[in-house]
């Protein structure tokens, strides 16, 4: 009878500590706490059952089955108590390189996601805005302009880490450009480079947009290449003239201009030349008459000049939106 007291009182005692216990640790489990509570006490009620019983008995035997029932009880009771304080387990990183990779595992809105280019060697993500609709998706859209809310007049070290809303206007960061278009090394296939496309938006709301086949940003001085121009563009081939050129900002002069920095006169940083057939990142002139706020001959504005669909010349007219987006073309073995 002693002994069977003893393990009563340490079933009460088993409750009381873990029932504290429980207090302390929230469990991410899909476990029902509510359920569990009820399940440990119909348990000690069933202790308080058998004692009550046991008092009764006189035969030793019955007393000891009594006890190695007790016994199992108190397992259940620490089975079920033990299962509302497990510790929170990490949910499992999936490493997504880009846009591609998670359009290929079913994440087809357009939106915000975190990629990690850089994977295995770092797991630090890049947030990004994926285009998973246009031209068959799988985007990384760098650079946006949509209503003039964002300044694009600045300096080399915001254009190297990036600014303003991946939602809104922005530009991703030459930085995160070097990463995301190192060239693609295939062995035994075809493919793996990357593709750049340019959507351009007139005050008609009138849409083109020109397409390179091959397309990077390298180097300390962000020299860019832009290729292979895609026949089926419709805004015309307005980077041939940028090719090959280091990227300019108003304090940091890479351009052939002799008589002063295309960024400062043209108020936002490019791959400028003498001086630009494009400027998407020109300052965003709103709409005010037939030419977009552009005045003819100072070439300000957000501008893509081989584009004539507004019925102007390409120089004289400043476009309502832009987006330039890059994708990894697939690789494929040979």
């Amino acid at each position: 009878m002693m002994k069977f007291c003893m393990l009563l009182l340490l079933a009460c005692c088993v409750v009381g500590i873990r029932a504290e216990n429980g207090n302390k640790h929230q469990s991410t489990e899909p476990s029902n706490p509510e359920a569990v509570q009820s399940a440990v006490t119909s348990e000690v009620l069933k202790l308080i059952e058998v004692a009550i019983k046991v008092a009764q008995y006189t035969d030793s035997a019955e007393k000891q089955k009594a006890v190695g029932w007790v016994q199992e009880r108190l397992s259940n009771i620490k089975d079920l108590l033990d299962s509302t304080n497990k510790q929170p387990t990490e949910p499992e990183t999936v490493y997504y390189e880009d846009c591609s990779a998670l359009l290929s595992e079913g994440f087809s809105e357009s939106g915000l996601y975190d990629i990690y280019p850089a994977y295995p060697e770092s797991t630090d993500p890049m947030q990004v805005y994926c285009d998973q609709e246009t031209d068959g998706g799988g985007w990384i859209v760098f650079q946006r302009r949509v209503d003039g809310s964002e300044s694009f007049e600045r300096t080399w070290d915001e254009y190297r880490q990036g600014f303003g809303n991946l939602e809104g206007e922005f530009w991703l960061g030459n930085d995160n450009l070097v990463l995301l278009t190192v060239p693609g090394q295939v062995s035994g296939g075809s493919g793996g480079n990357v593709e750049l496309r340019v959507d351009i938006r007139d005050w008609a709301d009138n849409t083109a947009f020109a397409k390179y086949l091959d397309f990077s940003v390298q180097g300390s001085e962000f020299t860019l290449t832009a290729d292979n121009f895609a026949e089926e563009s419709t805004a015309g081939d307005a980077l041939d003239y940028h090719n090959g050129m280091d990227f300019t900002t108003i304090d940091h002069d890479n351009d052939r201009a002799s008589g002063g920095n295309c960024a400062n006169w043209m108020r936002g940083g490019f791959w400028f030349n003498y001086c630009l057939t494009a400027d998407p990142n020109g300052p965003y002139l709103p709409e005010e008459g037939e030419h977009g706020a552009l005045s003819p001959g100072t070439d300000q504005g957000v501008t893509w000049t081989t584009y004539t669909g507004h019925g102007y010349p390409g120089r004289e007219y400043s476009l309502k939106g832009t987006e330039m987006k890059l994708r990894r073309a697939p690789v494929i073995l040979s």
